[in-house]
């Protein structure tokens, strides 16, 4: 009984350990310009680093900003886990967002966005105008259209990644392991009875 139990509670286990990695879907590490970064300078490139090994050919990289202004973008290349992309044409000084679209290990697409703002420096030969303050009403409408747009991409990946949260499959071994411990002692308590 005890090695039936013993056997059963370590293929359970093994199920669980050896599944969980496999399960789990790709994550942005870091990202050039970073979440929330004040740029001054246009990048020579966009760099997304993920936890997996990505495929440029599977993946899609766009960044966009006021009035959907676009940059403009190289070729995606992938190298282990980071994408590079590089920046040809840049927009207007504003509020940018990163849009990104891959493929996880376990095949799904994860989808995210990295937000920054781009203030490039004057150019030369024209003055820069300084802007006039704001009214408290405007700085208080301003900032409180503002906070949604600025909530890390972490806390909605969960809704556009898809799957199969992990706690969904530890509950199911767990049910299993009740389930077959259930059925190892009924088992031994019918062979006891022979």
């Amino acid at each position: 009984m005890r090695r039936l139990s013993l056997a059963l509670v370590l293929a359970v286990l093994a199920l669980v350990a050896g599944a969980s990695p496999a399960l789990a879907h790709t994550r942005l590490i870091s990202s050039t310009p970073a979440e929330g970064a004040l740029v001054t300078a246009a990048p020579e490139a966009i760099k997304l680093t993920f936890t997996d090994p990505m495929q440029a050919k599977l993946s899609t990289v766009t960044v966009s900003g006021p009035s959907g202004a676009r940059w403009g973008l190289g070729e995606i290349t992938a190298q282990d886990g980071t994408l590079t992309v590089p920046v040809q044409t840049t927009g207007p000084a504003g509020d940018y967002v990163v849009e990104y679209r891959v493929l996880s290990g376990d095949g799904h697409p994860v989808k995210g966005a990295v937000r920054f703002t781009y203030t490039p420096p004057p150019v030369a030969g024209t003055e820069s105008v300084p802007p006039t303050a704001p009214s408290a009403a405007e700085t208080s409408a301003s900032s409180a259209a503002a906070v949604p747009e600025q909530a890390p991409a972490a806390q909605r990946a969960p809704a556009e990644s898809g799957g199969v949260p992990v706690w969904v499959w530890i509950a199911g071994a767990a049910v299993l392991l009740a389930l077959g411990l259930l059925a190892a002692r009924r088992f031994s308590g019918d062979s006891g009875r022979e």
